[in-house]
């Protein structure tokens, strides 16, 4: 059994990524099959429907059944035909108290060739030579471009492209993510303690998990980790604090872990996942850096911070650290624990960040100005020095609170706009390069 503990095989390009994916199905080592499966649908086409049902199979046999049914609830709604309602893949599915109503839902007809028994689990042939039935899946006609904006005279609000637009009262806004697997928006409603979907083509807004179930302090962050499809989530009610990890897909709960008594008073106001896994947390309160590593479900002090009000990091590989706060922002080094301040051009103000994420070379984020108003900024890093700054959105109401995050080379910014009625929740979109 030596086979089945060892971690997946690492893999880049998705035609890999899912022959790697298809050869852990054959050796019934389901866990690896997800998480081969899960980076499939990662890199390869967005929205292939393929991609997704071979992920649907993995979560069912994995022992996640109700992320098995949100996948298989995409599917329905892009009318793609299963097998899930006979497939014994998918029998762990059907025992959930909500496939009868499910079931009506599904798309009833033969599965196109792409997707015929070639990974049946009965098929006596080895995987090697079921891997030449299936053919690259081709990916689905994109969206048509929206026109391109023109350009904003200098006294004009600058402004990213709008996303989606939905009606909405304000929400106590904690943290925003981005699942690009299944186009959906995390938000935390902090007044509420809980999480709530924004889906990106249906517009609709449901919830996800709230504190009853979950065990949730006032949310304060949450993060994804798009390598592993788990969801991080931080609550505090001084002096405790903890971290919560939920299934991404479905919401489900999978553990909360307090902060240790020993490293309490806590008041934890961000939550980062760095690329080997590692999540990090900022604790205002010492102020200080932790790190939990879920290997070993321990918590350990990085850093502590000689700063004032920190708000927000961003880790810059599996090493650095930027951290922003009141005056400036600093960099961790989270090997040795030395803090030491970004410097900058003497034009540059890097204080006033409220969040703060890493993409590419760059800082992008969500700033308050002397003035009182608020800015999304992306901040140019070259040579560990803070070399440019380039206002991206500062479009806001005087009251608005937007929060931010970054997919990809995608930074996101939720704001709400007043109207005649409740408002709107709208969410804007910036390409970073």
């Amino acid at each position: 059994m030596l086979a089945a503990a060892q971690a997946p095989a690492a893999c880049r390009e998705w035609h890999e990524c899912r022959q790697l994916a298809l050869e852990a199905y054959a050796r019934r080592e389901y866990e690896q099959f997800h998480d081969l499966a899960w980076r499939t649908v990662q890199t390869g086409p967005p929205r292939n429907p393929e991609l997704m049902y071979l992920l649907a199979r993995a979560q069912s046999l994995s022992g996640r059944p109700h992320d098995a049914l949100v996948m298989l609830g995409r599917l329905a709604e892009m009318k793609y035909p299963t097998a899930a309602a006979t497939d014994d893949d998918f029998q762990a599915v059907r025992q959930l108290r909500q496939w009868p109503e499910f079931e009506t839902a599904l798309t009833p007809g033969t599965l196109p060739a792409t997707v015929t028994p070639s990974v049946g689990r009965n098929v006596s042939a080895p995987a090697s030579a079921r891997l030449s039935d299936l053919p690259s899946p081709v990916a689905p006609a994109p969206d048509a471009p929206a026109p391109a904006a023109p350009m904003p005279v200098a006294s004009a609000p600058r402004r990213a492209e709008e996303a989606l637009r939905i009606p909405g009262a304000p929400l106590g806004s904690a943290g925003l993510a981005y699942d690009r697997v299944s186009s959906r928006f995390v938000v935390a409603d902090a007044g509420e303690r809980k999480l709530m979907i924004i889906d990106e083509r249906s517009r609709h807004v449901i919830d996800l998990v709230t504190a009853e179930s979950a065990g949730f302090y006032d949310i304060t962050g949450l993060e994804i980790d798009p390598a592993r499809g788990d969801l991080w989530v931080v609550s505090a009610a001084p002096p405790a604090c903890a971290l919560h990890k939920l299934q991404l897909v479905s919401g489900r709960p999978l553990d909360r872990i307090p902060v240790p008594d020993e490293l309490q008073p806590c008041r934890v106001t961000d939550v980062a996942v760095t690329p080997d896994g590692r999540v990090l947390l900022l604790d205002a309160a010492g102020p200080r850096l932790l790190r939990y590593r879920p290997t070993n479900h321990a918590f350990t002090e990085v850093a502590t911070l000689q700063i004032e009000s920190p708000t927000s990091l961003a880790p810059a590989g599996d090493r650095f650290v930027y951290v922003a706060h009141a005056s400036g922002i600093a960099r961790v080094d989270g090997v040795n624990g030395t803090v030491e301040p970004l410097t900058s051009a003497r034009d540059l103000s890097l204080a006033g960040f409220e969040r703060i994420r890493w993409v590419h070379d760059s800082l992008v984020g969500v700033q308050r100005t002397v003035e009182g108003g608020r800015r999304a900024v992306r901040v140019a890093i070259v040579d560990g020095r803070a070399a440019a700054m380039d206002v991206i959105d500062d479009d806001f109401s005087a009251a608005d609170h937007p929060v931010a995050t970054v997919s990809d080379d995608d930074f996101y910014l939720l704001v709400h706009q007043p109207s005649a009625d409740a408002g709107e929740l709208v969410i804007r979109r910036r390409r970073v390069h």
